[in-house]
């Protein structure tokens, strides 16, 4: 059997590895000593807990994702890891990789899937146990500063370049980066316009880049840097089908994210920090609509890396046809068959009541959130309806 075969049918235990590899040696944790088919190592039972692994997305802040990152808890009663701090075993850990896959325990090892990969931190030792801090790569970016011009050029080209100023020993290819992905978006050309006279976390220029093309910036479970421009309208990917959905959610409808109009800065004279653009672009078309169907208004403000007004003015329509009404949002639980989707993917939901009763039968919507249950061998799906798209 496969792995969405398991996945579908839940025959065989779930389990979870925990792979660090220390001086070039592969060292394997889980929840009880285990050798998967397949394997040449034994994986110990020393794994305790681990961080909850998932990213999610507010549905009015573009370009920011949270990066996953916590502590893998291991089991320390024997003292086996006591030589970290006794030989000063540290120094070989730090920066370690750090892999977490999922299976199935009658399922060949070369089948289970990586969720995640990162590297360790910093580190914790008890008599108890050991806690292990792990972090992913774009961490990193979020403690270098960088300085740089970019005007009218190609915004992968900026953030590509954005990310190799900040790590000169990065290089552009498929070791660091997920160059289909990357290719496919930057033969858009969609252009930004960034002149930095003062220095910036290169991970905060990299999501204001993203946030002015309605981008999210994040890491691949291979731990390579990858985008994803958001796009509800766009054709589903696939269909989440009623039979793997194991919960019948509650759906919110929430005024409070509706916006009425907006300002878009662009065209930056000089940088961010001064305050000076060449050009503001304020879109009120919606204003008397959410007014009369809402009784409020709201508007918001963006400051981009866009070049002109020409940009803006299509960055303000795109963001209001987002966001000028209220949109359903709910949260669903599934098997492991869908683990491949993203944040940003666009999918059918099928949603029955108990007993195969239509609910709201299929309808469209955008993923703003996605996290692993683990312990359950589940995911979880946070869900916004999309309307008014074909």
């Amino acid at each position: 059997m496969t792995f969405l075969e398991y996945a579908a049918n839940s025959t065989s235990k779930s389990i979870v590895l925990i792979e660090m590899t220390i001086d070039g040696e592969v060292k394997g944790y889980t929840r009880k000593d285990f050798t998967p088919i397949g394997s040449a190592i034994l994986y110990e039972g020393r794994l305790v807990s681990l961080f909850s692994i998932g990213r999610s997305r507010d549905p009015l802040t573009w370009g920011k994702l949270n990066y996953s990152s916590g502590s893998i808890t291991l089991n320390n009663a024997d003292g086996h890891f006591d030589s970290v701090a006794r030989n000063d075993w540290f120094i070989g850990y730090y920066g370690s990789k750090v892999s977490i896959k999922f299976g199935y325990e009658e399922l060949n090892v070369s089948n289970y899937i990586t969720l995640w990969t990162g590297y360790i931190s910093k580190m914790t030792l008890s008599p108890d146990q050991i806690s292990i801090d792990v972090s992913e790569s774009k961490k990193k970016l979020d403690e270098i500063d960088i300085q740089y011009s970019w005007v009218n050029i190609n915004a992968m080209t900026v953030i590509q370049e954005a990310i190799i100023l900040a790590y000169p020993s990065v290089t552009y290819d498929s070791t660091y980066f997920d160059t289909t992905t990357w290719s496919t978006i930057s033969s858009l050309n969609i252009l930004v316009s960034v002149d930095m006279a003062e220095t910036k976390k290169a991970l905060a220029v990299i999501e204001d880049v993203c946030s002015s093309i309605f981008g999210v910036f994040y890491m691949t479970a291979e731990d390579k840097y990858t985008m994803k421009l958001i796009n509800p309208a766009a054709t589903a990917v696939t269909t989440i089908v009623n039979s793997n959905i194991l919960n019948v959610p509650d759906i919110d409808f929430d005024p409070s994210d509706v916006i009425s109009s907006v300002r878009v800065y662009c065209d930056i004279d000089e940088n961010l920090n001064t305050g000076r653009f060449s050009s503001i672009v304020e879109d009120i078309t919606r204003v008397d609509y959410v007014s009369s169907t809402y009784g409020f208004l709201n508007s918001k403000e963006f400051i981009t890396y866009l070049p002109g007004t020409t940009a803006a003015a299509a960055f303000a329509i795109t963001f209001l046809d987002y966001s000028c009404d209220v949109h359903g949002t709910f949260s669903i639980t599934t098997t492991m068959n869908y683990y491949t989707l993203e944040v940003g993917d666009t999918v059918n939901v099928e949603l029955k009541r108990v007993n195969n009763v239509d609910y709201l039968n299929i309808i469209k919507c955008e993923i703003l959130g996605k996290m692993y249950m683990l312990d359950a061998g589940k995911l979880k799906f946070d869900m916004r309806i999309c309307y008014d798209e074909t």
